[in-house]
C-alpha cells in the first residue's frame, strides 16, 4: 500500500509524464451499494485514519445499470449474544441470524440475471458470506446453514475429521478394535449403528454403577463380567434384549476384523447398515457420501504401506487427527452449484456476488505483532522490552511504545482496506452482521449518537470492525436491525408449524379424506393423488442403459464374456483373494499372491534381452546368463526384488526354448518386435450387449504383451500365469480378450493378424488359437 500511496501523492491529474488516472467508476454495484460504501468510508478514512483522504476524488461513482428494486437498502444485523456464551455459541448465534435472513431473501428477493439483464428470483448461489479469517467460524456457519436446510460450501483444507459421517465410522472402528473405550462406545450407541436413545443409555449406565459403559451393557445383556457393581435401577426386558443384540453385532464384526482388510471391513459395515444411503439422505448428502468414499480411499492407501490390520489403521488415523494432517472435506462443488459460499475476504478479491454478507464484524483484530516482547518495523527498526534479570522486572521502553503505535496504526489501516474490499464485493445488496452483548442498546445508541467522522482516538482504540462502524453508522443510510434468540425461536416455530401442516395435508391426501364439501373437488383430490402415485412409480426410461459406459478395459469385457461362456472360470476371477491376519514372525513364509506373480512375469518378459540370452544359449550358458541378467535388473532398480523372487528361472528358460521365442528374436533383429503396447480402441456400444444403442462409441483400453511383424502379417502373443489343466481351458477364458487385441492391432498397424498365441508359464508351452 505504501507504494500506491507514494504514487497517489506524487502523480497529479494534470496532463504530463506523471499523470494520475483515477479509476473510480464502479461498474459492478447498484447505486445503493455504492452509496453505502461512500457514506461509510468518507467518515472512516482520512489522511490520519487509513492514510488517504476519502474525498470526491477517492469516492466511487456508479457505472452499472440495474432495474428498480426497493429491497436493496444495505443493512447491519446485530445478533444478541447468548448469556455467558462461548466463542462457538456466539458464532452459532450470528450464523442463525444470517440463515434466517438468507431464507427471507430466497423467498422474495429479486436479483438481475447476468445474461438477460431482467429480474429473477434469487438463488443460493447468488449469496456469499465473507469472514475476515476462518478461525473455526466458517465451519460453524456452514454447519448451521446446513442444519437450517441451506446448502453451503466452504473451500477448506480442514473439517474432514469433524464431519459426522467420518467421525461415526472411525468411532465404530475404534470400538471394534477395543470396546472398552467409553467415548467411542457412546458415540456408536448414539449413531445409526447402535440406535440407542440418551434415556436408554443412561438407564443401563445407572443400573450398573462403577463399571465401564461396555461392561454395563454386558451386565444388562445378562453376561457376568466378574466385577462388583452397585445395581440400583431395574432395566426393562426389551432394553436388555436390545443391548444383547447390539453386543452380538459388535462381536460378529470384531471376528471379521481379524482377517478382513480395513477397506473390506468398512465396505461390509457400510453395506450392512445401508450407511451410504443414510448419509446421502442427510443435508449436504452428496458431500457426506464423498467423505465416506474418501475414507475408503484412505483405507486402501493405508493397506499399501508396511502396516496392516485394524489396530494400526485406527492409530494411523488418530495420529493424522492429532497432528492436524487433515484432508479437508471432499469437494463436489463447481461454479454452477446452487450453494451459499463461505470464504475469507482475501479470497474474495476480484469476485462479485449479488448478495454479500460481511460477517464476524464483532470479532477482535489480531494484534499479536504489536504486543510481542520484540517488535520490528521497516522504518523505525527494533523495539524491545527492558528486562532486569537481577530484580526480575520487565517494562516497555519508549522506543518500543513508538514502534508499537506505528505498527498498530498501519495494521488498523490495513483492516480498513480489508473492510473496503469486503463491502465492494456486493452487486445488489450488502448486509453487515455481528454478534454483540447488548444488541438493543447498541442499536439505539448508534441511531442517536452518530458522528460525522471517526476520530483518531476512536480509530486507534478500535479492536474490531464494529468499533469502526458503530460511531458513524447512524449518519449513513444503512438500516440497523436486531435479532435475538427469541426471534430465532419464533422463526423456527413458524417453520415447524408450516412443515407440520404440510405433512398433515399430505397424510390426509394419502387417505383421500379431504372434506371439500363437494364431490367434484373430492374427485380432483383423488386425481391429484393418482397423478402423484403414477409419477413416483414411473420406471426410468433408460434403465436398460445402466451398463453403458464411456470407457472400460479389455479385462472387464473378458470377465463379462466368461460369465456367459464359462461360469466356473468367471467365478475364478470373481472371487477376491482372502487376506487372513498373519503374525509378523510368520509372514516370511507367506506365499506370493497371484497378482504379484503375474505382474512379475510380465515385467521380466518386457525387460528380457533376447540377443544376450539367445547368444548365451549357443554357448551353453543361458542358465547362468539369465540369473546374471535378472540380478543386474534388480541392482539398477528396473526390477523389484519382490518380482525377482516370484519368478522361476526354469520357467523363463522353458519359454526361451519355445519356437515363439526364436521368432521374437528374429523380429527384434529387424526392429519389428513390440512389447507392452498400450492402446485405446473405439467400438460401437451395440456390441456390448442387447439393448445397447447404436452409433454410440465406447472406448476400450488395454496393453498387448507382445506382437511382432513377419513378412506375411502380424503375430500376437499373450503371457498367462493361470493355474489351469489345459490350453483349451486357457483359451476359453481369454478368447474375447485376444479378439479385441487382434482388432486393435489391425487398426494400429493396418495389417491383419495372421496368428494368435497364448503362452502358459504354468503348463510351460504355447498354443495357437483354435
Amino acid at each position: 500500500p505504501e507504494l500506491f500511496m507514494e504514487k497517489y501523492r506524487s502523480f497529479s491529474t494534470a496532463d504530463g509524464a506523471r499523470q494520475r488516472v483515477d479509476l473510480h467508476r464502479n461498474f459492478r454495484s447498484r447505486t445503493e451499494v455504492v452509496d453505502s460504501v461512500n457514506e461509510v468510508f468518507s467518515r472512516l478514512m482520512s489522511s490520519r485514519t487509513g492514510g488517504i483522504e476519502y474525498d470526491e476524488k477517492a469516492a466511487l461513482y456508479p457505472g452499472a445499470v440495474y432495474p428498480e428494486n426497493d429491497g436493496c437498502r444495505s443493512e447491519l444485523i446485530l445478533a444478541q449474544k447468548p448469556d455467558q456464551a462461548s466463542k462457538s455459541d456466539a458464532g452459532r448465534m450470528e450464523a442463525l441470524a444470517v440463515a434466517a435472513r438468507i431464507r427471507e431473501l430466497k423467498a422474495g428477493f429479486m436479483v438481475t440475471d447476468k445474461e438477460s439483464g431482467l429480474p429473477r428470483p434469487s438463488r443460493y448461489s447468488d449469496m456469499v458470506i465473507l469472514l475476515r479469517s476462518s478461525g473455526g467460524w466458517d465451519e460453524t456457519f456452514r454447519r448451521v446453514l446446513e442444519e437450517q436446510g441451506i446448502p453451503a460450501y466452504i473451500s477448506s483444507s480442514t473439517g474432514y475429521f469433524d464431519s459426522a459421517e467420518v467421525r461415526e465410522l472411525l468411532q465404530l472402528l475404534r470400538v471394534l478394535d477395543n470396546p472398552s473405550q467409553d467415548i467411542p462406545f457412546f458415540g456408536v450407541l448414539k449413531s445409526i449403528f447402535g440406535g440407542f436413545t440418551d434415556e436408554e443409555i443412561a438407564l443401563i449406565r445407572s443400573a450398573q454403577k462403577g463399571l465401564s459403559l461396555y461392561e454395563s451393557f454386558r451386565e444388562a445383556a445378562g453376561e457376568k463380567t466378574g466385577k462388583d457393581s452397585e445395581a440400583s435401577v431395574e432395566i426393562p426386558d426389551a432394553l436388555c434384549k436390545k443391548a444383547a443384540d447390539f453386543l452380538e453385532t459388535i462381536r460378529s464384526y470384531r471376528r471379521c476384523a481379524v482377517y478382513l482388510p480395513v477397506r473390506e471391513l468398512l465396505t461390509k459395515l457400510v453395506s450392512d447398515f445401508d450407511y451410504m444411503n443414510y448419509v446421502t439422505a442427510l443435508p449436504a448428502g452428496e458431500r457426506r457420501r464423498a467423505n465416506v468414499e474418501m475414507l475408503f480411499t484412505k483405507a486402501s492407501d493405508f493397506e499399501k504401506t508396511s502396516y496392516f490390520g485394524l489396530f494400526h489403521f485406527v492409530r494411523y488415523m488418530e495420529q493424522l487427527e492429532k497432528y492436524n494432517v487433515d484432508y479437508g472435506e471432499a469437494d463436489l462443488t463447481d461454479e454452477n452449484a446452487d450453494v451459499v459460499r463461505i470464504m475469507s475476504i482475501h479470497k474474495s478479491k476480484g469476485l462479485e456476488f449479488p448478495v454479500t454478507f460481511v460477517g464476524g464484524l464483532g470479532r477482535r483484530f489480531n494484534m499479536q505483532d504489536v504486543s510481542q516482547p520484540l517488535i520490528v518495523d521497516v522504518d523505525l527498526g527494533v523495539g524491545a522490552d527492558y528486562v532486569d534479570p537481577i530484580r526480575r522486572i520487565r517494562n516497555r521502553t519508549l522506543r518500543k511504545l513508538a514502534i508499537s503505535a506505528k505498527i498498530r496504526e498501519e495494521s488498523l489501516a490495513e483492516e480498513l482496506r480489508v473492510l473496503y474490499v469486503a463491502m465492494t464485493r456486493a452487486k445488489e445488496k450488502l448486509i453487515l452482521t455481528a454478534v454483540v452483548d447488548d444488541a438493543e442498546k447498541m442499536a439505539e445508541e448508534c441511531k442517536l449518537l452518530g458522528e460525522d467522522r471517526l476520530t483518531y482516538m476512536d480509530y486507534m482504540e478500535a479492536s474490531g470492525f464494529l468499533d469502526f462502524l458503530m460511531p458513524v453508522i447512524g449518519k449513513t443510510g444503512i438500516s440497523v436491525n436486531v435479532v435475538t434468540q427469541e426471534d430465532i425461536r419464533s422463526e423456527s416455530f413458524k417453520e415447524q408449524m408450516t412443515l407440520f401442516y404440510k405433512k398433515e395435508r399430505l397424510e390426509r391426501l394419502g387417505r383421500a379424506e379431504y372434506d371439500f364439501g363437494g364431490g367434484e373437488e373430492h374427485a380432483e383430490a383423488d386425481g391429484a393423488l393418482e397423478k402423484l402415485k403414477e409419477r413416483l412409480n414411473t420406471p426410468y426410461r433408460f434403465s436398460h442403459l445402466a451398463g453403458l459406459y464411456t470407457k472400460t478395459t479389455v479385462s472387464e469385457l473378458k470377465i463379462a464374456a466368461m460369465a456367459d461362456r464359462d461360469e466356473e472360470a468367471y467365478h475364478t476371477f470373481e472371487e477376491k483373494e482372502v487376506q487372513p491376519y498373519i503374525p509378523a514372525f510368520k509372514r516370511g513364509e507367506e506365499k506370493v499372491s497371484g497378482t504379484v506373480r503375474g505382474n512379475a512375469y510380465h515385467r521380466v518378459m518386457e525387460l528380457l534381452d533376447l540377443d544376450r540370452l539367445m547368444n548365451a544359449a549357443q554357448r551353453g550358458e543361458q542358465d547362468k546368463e539369465l540369473g546374471d541378467f535378472l540380478g543386474e535388473q534388480v541392482a539398477c532398480k528396473r526390477l523389484y526384488r519382490e518380482y525377482r523372487d516370484a519368478v522361476s528361472d526354469r520357467k523363463i528358460l522353458r519359454f526361451l526354448a519355445d519356437p515363439l521365442a526364436y521368432r521374437m528374436w528374429q523380429a527384434k533383429k529387424t526392429g519389428k518386435l513390440y512389447r507392452e503396447q498400450p492402446f485405446v480402441l473405439g467400438i460401437d456400444s451395440a456390441r456390448l450387449g442387447e439393448g445397447m444403442p447404436e452409433n454410440e462409441t465406447v472406448l476400450i483400453q488395454g496393453i498387448i504383451d507382445v506382437f511382432f511383424v513377419e513378412d506375411d502379417g502380424v503375430v500376437l502373443l499373450d503371457y498367462k500365469t493361470d493355474s489351469v489343466d489345459s490350453m483349451e481351458e486357457l483359451w476359453k477364458r481369454y478368447e474375447t480378450q485376444m479378439d479385441y487385441y487382434a482388432e486393435a492391432l489391425k487398426k494400429l498397424t493396418g495389417m491383419s493378424v495372421k496368428e494368435r498365441f497364448l503362452y502358459s508359464f504354468h503348463l510351460g508351452r504355447s498354443s495357437k488359437a483354435p
